[in-house]
This record gives C-alpha cells, structure tokens and sequence, in this order.
C-alpha cells in the first residue's frame, strides 16, 4: 500500500489543514488524548483495510485516504459557492452499503460548495477535491465522520466510512434556477395540472376557491393553513386541522415565495403556491447517509429540516386578514 502525502485535493480550508497538522502533531505527545487515540486507532484500521484488500492508496492533508477511480484533468474545477452535483455511495469498511444516489435514478446528491452545507463536513472536501467528471473513494476516519453518534443499523459508533463519489456537474444559481424552473414545468404537465399562471419569477401559481377583498400587504397579520410537500408528493410541513398560524407579512416568518404567493390571495381564498428552492430554502444542508436526518433534526444536531435545492408545493388557504 502506498500512503505518501499529496497535495492532489487542492487547499480549500487553511485552517481546516492546520488544525489536521496539529492532531499528528499531538499523537506524538505522552499524554495522548482520547481524540487523538482514536484517531490512531482510526488510522491504524483503515491503513490495514487498505492493505488487506490491496488499495493504493494516497493521503489528504484533509486527513483522509483516498484513491482515483475514474481521473478527468481537463476536468472544470470547482470553487467556493457553486453547485456540486455527485453520484455517491457510502458504506463501512465492511463494504455494508449504507446509502447511495445516482443521477440515473434521478436522486443526485448535491450541496453548495461552501461551509457548513453537508454532514459529515469533511465530505465537502473530498467532493470539491475533485474536477467535474472524476470519481474518487474516499476512506474516512470515524472522528472525521459521525464519531461517538449512532443511529439504528444504519452508523454504528466509531465507524470508519467508505465514501465513493462522482462529481457529474458543477452549476451556477443561474443554471440551477432554469433547471427547477423545468422540474416545475414537468410536474404539471406529468400530473396534467392546468390553470397556473407565473406571476412572479419562480413561482406558479393556480386558485382552487376565490376569496374578496384585498391582498395583505407589507405589516399586515394574515392568518394562513397550510400542508407542504415535495415535487414527489411527500409531505414536509403542515399546519394542524382548524388550527391556522399567524404571520407578519415582510417579516420573514416563511419562506419569500410563501410569502409571494400570500400576497396574491385574498381572503378566503384558496391556493396553490408551486417555488423554486431561491424562494424556499435554497442550498440548506445535505446530510449522508440521508436515514440519519430525522434523528440529528431530533437530537439538535441540526436544524434544517428542508432538503437542498428542493422545489416546494404549497396548498394555502388564506383564513384572515388582520
């Protein structure tokens, strides 16, 4: 097995590599801590997985292993912000699959190249490492993954990951907002829904019962029910039977294109809101394996509860105006 060091995954996070510099730097002190014990132990696992099944290997400043599977140097690069759309697969060092997505299915995995956008983190470095159209295998510590966290079958404590990635298409705002603009097109023709219109750019709207009066503007108090789901029809949200909420318009309460969709009702009117993800909630923060998001929702770990880049189906009824 060959583990030299390289600089192959670019630099994206300085602090990011000191900080792994310094955790090597400690396993060389008596006193080594519980972090750092495991992190050898880590290391001393997967170094023997790689000898085991004869994998060569390199090592990431990053402080995983990793090997290409499929090379692309003439490959677009990725940079801060953009939109990074992968196939994946990820599994234990056991070869246990725990998750995977393919654009082929039609349930790609993406995340905006920027901080905080996926769990575990490391994994933006491994894909932003990479040039559109290059595959990689990724072998990650389980401090650098979910660590002492367990959940079900699906992650044991302590668990080393194999991450295998396809990085298939690196897009811009622009690229993706046409790209939902066409989903949306899709679903209504797939579902032979006529009548909407497309008052506001992103979103498509249709009136199933008329209201009167006024639309609610700016600092008014409307009172709204609502169920909310995904373009497949899994619902997200919903507010309880007869129970409707109260909201501040231009108070940010709700997504902007909720809000959009709002001010073009008028009391006791019925709607249905159809919005792109830059209405809604836009990059949010992938999770893989996608099992466990309910139960870091759950545990606190993480708020957002909305997957990224998703298109959203609103039914509104608009109760009151105050």
């Amino acid at each position: 097995m060959k583990t030299k060091k390289s600089n192959h995954l670019r630099s994206l996070n300085a602090v990011f590599v000191c900080m792994t510099l310094w955790i090597f730097t400690s396993c060389l002190d008596e006193s080594e801590s519980d972090f750092d014990r495991q992190l050898r132990h880590d290391y001393e696992t997967i170094e023997a997985y790689l000898d085991l099944n004869d994998i060569d290997a390199d090592f990431s400043n990053y402080g995983f292993y990793y090997k290409a599977l499929k090379k692309n140097d003439d490959g677009q690069q990725t940079e801060k912000d953009d939109i990074l759309c992968f196939n994946y697969k990820i599994s234990m060092l056991n070869e246990a699959v725990i998750d995977s997505a393919t654009s082929t299915s039609g349930n790609i995995g993406i995340i905006k190249n920027d901080q905080d956008k996926i769990v575990p983190g490391i994994l933006r470095y491994a894909i932003a490492g990479m040039r559109e159209g290059e595959k990689y295998q990724f072998f990650i510590p389980s401090v650098y993954a979910y660590g002492s966290y367990s959940y079900s079958k699906v992650i044991s404590k302590q668990s080393n990951l194999v991450f295998e990635a396809e990085l298939v298409e690196i897009r811009n705002s622009t690229i993706q907002k046409s790209i939902e603009n066409d989903s949306i097109e899709q679903y209504l023709a797939a579902h032979n829904l006529e009548g909407f219109t497309n008052p506001v750019a992103g979103i498509f709207y249709k009136k199933l019962e008329s209201g009167s009066g006024e639309n609610p503007q700016k600092g008014q108090i409307v009172k709204v029910s609502y169920s909310a789901t995904y373009l497949d029809g899994s619902e997200f949200d919903s507010t309880e039977a007869n129970k409707p909420i109260s909201i501040e318009i231009g108070k940010k309460e709700m997504p902007e294109g909720f809000e959009a969709g709002i001010k073009l009702m008028q009391k006791g009117e019925k709607a249905i809101v159809i919005m792109r993800s830059d209405l809604g909630y836009g990059a949010s923060r992938a999770v893989i394996p996608r099992q466990v998001r309910a139960d870091l929702i759950d545990k606190e770990y993480i708020t957002e509860k909305i997957l990224p880049y998703s298109v959203l189906v609103y039914e509104i009824e608009l109760v009151d105006i105050d």
